[in-house]
């Protein structure tokens, strides 16, 4: 191994591919990551709820500074309120129904036949912060049934779709395997996950070099690393064990997308496993944009009843409420499992003080789901970009006009804005949105 190091550059041995975090003393004399921008923004995150979010759970009571959160913003906690600003009364022109799903981060359709759309939002953020990082964007889409032949919110500058990872463990094999090991290699290093083996065993020799290189401090950085990586590894290796008895014990295959869910608390555990792989990511400079798409409507859930697996086609039952209170209900616990993972990965990015340098952007693409609406979209921002207005909510819907829709353009617009992008607009919109100050 090479005894200079770059921030960037990967531990390789055998099946394990890693890439370091931040830690100075290896670092050789090189520019800063993101030379395309001033911007304190290195990072960002879209988050995109494919089913939707309940209006009156997710938007406050009323417009304004330090508004009160509702309950699905409580979730996030005071620390992450206070540098939160939501919206609502924004939507892409005539688009409706779970076809948005599509083109949320791009604002164009061309058919439910057409897989094609236009460059998404994510894409030109990962232009301009990706620098020298492995992955441009980073893209999941964890449950993949859709329209189009290849899932995903993130599209190239031609306006193809850019493939996601479809489940925790192909993003785990894509961050920290060597993608030129064969297929039967990368199952004999999945086995042994599963049997309590780490990915870091495989580089003791190469961590032994570095820990000769550098402080107490940033073993300690390093030390943390490994341990995010062995937690979320202890996740995976659970839930594929679980498999193994389940099909024995209950007699049951594995569901294609849902990788095992035995109740509605698993959907939050589910996405936790993705949230904390993104983290990963972010930290050791794999890449410097995420993107993740959630709509688990018409997958099988496999439900452990009296002793019994079933499939039973969970989310579905509830969306399509047509406002029964006790669907509702139900649909809020569903929602809130989504909310409290998202938050979860929210709260770990502001503890390891990266929030601050990351824009964070959820969303939704239906406004109602009952009625598949595609108005008033769900959508807030957090961390860097718009601090002069955090802790605020805007609601911009016109009084008594519910046609008049501010195009969700026009806020990709503001965001590109604050990495450098002077563009006039973004897509279909029609410039900046005009209530920010900044």
């Amino acid at each position: 191994m090479n005894n200079s190091f770059s921030r960037r550059q990967l531990l390789r041995s055998g099946a394990a591919c890693l890439a370091l975090p931040f830690i100075p003393s290896l670092m050789k004399a090189e520019t800063a990551t993101n030379s395309n921008t001033t911007s304190k923004i290195n990072k960002a995150c879209f988050i995109n709820m494919g089913n939707g979010l309940l209006p009156g759970q997710f938007f406050p009571e009323a417009p304004g500074s330090n508004f009160k959160a509702s309950p699905y913003l409580a979730q996030f906690g005071q620390d992450i309120k206070k540098k939160m600003v939501v919206f609502n009364g924004l939507s892409h022109k005539n688009l409706q129904n779970h076809f948005v799903e599509h083109c949320i981060l791009t604002g164009v359709h061309k058919g439910r036949k057409d897989k094609t759309s236009a460059v998404s939002v994510d894409t030109l953020f990962g232009d301009r912060l990706g620098g020298a990082t492995r992955f441009p964007v980073l893209s999941a889409w964890p449950f993949s049934k859709s329209f189009y032949k290849t899932p995903s919110i993130t599209f190239d500058h031609k306006g193809l779709p850019i493939e996601p990872t479809k489940n925790t463990l192909d993003l785990y094999n894509k961050l920290f395997l060597n993608k030129q090991i064969s297929s039967r290699k990368q199952q004999q290093s999945n086995d042994k996950m599963v049997k309590g083996q780490s990915i870091l065993d495989d580089i003791l020799s190469e961590q032994k070099t570095i820990d000769r290189k550098i402080n107490i401090s940033e073993k300690q950085i390093l030390e943390d690393y490994y341990t995010s990586i062995r937690e979320v590894e202890i996740k995976i290796a659970k839930r594929e064990a679980w498999f193994q008895t389940a099909r024995t014990k209950f007699k049951v295959s594995k569901p294609k997308a849902f990788e095992g869910v035995i109740d509605l608390e698993d959907l939050e555990y589910i996405q936790t496993e993705i949230y904390d792989l993104f983290i990963i990511a972010l930290i050791s400079d794999a890449t410097s944009v995420v993107s993740m798409h959630y709509a688990a409507s018409d997958q099988p859930l496999s439900v452990l009843v009296n002793g019994k697996m079933k499939n039973m086609n969970v989310h579905n039952n509830y969306f399509h409420h047509g406002g029964d209170p006790n669907r509702i209900k139900q649909l809020i616990n569903i929602e809130m499992a989504s909310v409290k993972a998202i938050a979860h990965f929210v709260k770990k990015l502001n503890a390891r003080h990266i929030l601050d340098e990351t824009m964070v952007f959820l969303s939704s693409n239906l406004g109602n789901s009952s009625n598949h609406s595609g108005k008033d979209l769900p959508i807030a921002v957090m961390g860097a970009g718009f601090e002069k207005e955090h802790n605020n909510y805007y609601d911009l819907r016109e009084e008594g006009n519910s046609k008049v829709q501010t195009p969700l353009c026009n806020l990709f617009q503001s965001m590109l804005h604050k990495i450098g992008d002077q563009n006039e607009k973004f897509s279909i919109g029609t410039g900046p949105l005009k209530c920010l100050k900044s």
